[in-house]
């Protein structure tokens, strides 16, 4: 699942500070003056404490002139996005892993990574539509919101030139996730948005 001229330099899977695990591969990629290390994660879905600790173990990956990405299911709310309006509607045992003491959406695990240095891709180029359920999963153990993210670091940001949720037609139905995306320019930086 590497584009050819892409070279994989490592990889590893995280499964001691992970829930689901973490895989992070080193990437030598045309246009970069160095490595690209790029982390797929699925957070815990039962709270938002374990969450908190897994995300802890991904900051190092923030710095500022290194290229990483994040991507996956974070099961947790960025800063900025709307409440979820059918939060209440769920049972209280689901409702649970997602909100604070005040019945909130926590909104921590992704707040500390954007603290870290990480950028969200969706909100700088404006995409943050739902990720979660696909139209084809109702009544499902989540509200309707924002789930999926591509976090970057501030050097690869710079280079994001477009940025989908991939919500249209029949992607309600390939999972209970709808499919995310970004681009990227690796000629030259461009200037953020």
């Amino acid at each position: 699942m590497v584009r050819e001229g892409i070279e994989i330099l490592s990889f590893e899977a995280d499964s001691a500070h992970f829930h689901h695990a973490a895989a992070i591969a080193t990437l030598g990629v045309p246009g970069l003056p160095s490595p690209l290390t790029a982390v797929s994660v699925h957070l815990c879905p039962n709270g938002t404490p374990v969450r908190l600790r897994e995300v802890s173990y991904l900051y190092g990956h923030a710095a500022p002139q290194g290229f990483a990405i994040v991507g996956g299911d974070f099961n947790s709310l960025a800063p900025g996005d709307p409440e979820p309006d059918d939060l209440d509607s769920l049972a209280p045992h689901f409702r649970a892993r997602y909100v604070d003491a005040n019945g909130r959406m926590d909104r921590r695990p992704i707040a500390s990574l954007l603290q870290a240095g990480f950028v969200d891709l969706g909100a700088q180029l404006g995409d943050r539509r739902r990720t979660v359920p696909g139209s084809a999963f109702p009544d499902t153990e989540f509200p309707t919101f924002r789930s999926d993210y591509l976090l970057a670091s501030d050097a690869l940001a710079q280079r994001t030139s477009g940025f989908t949720t991939a919500d249209a037609g029949n992607a309600g139905a390939a999972s209970d996730h709808y499919a995310i995306y970004a681009d990227f320019d690796f000629g030259t930086a461009s200037s953020r948005p």
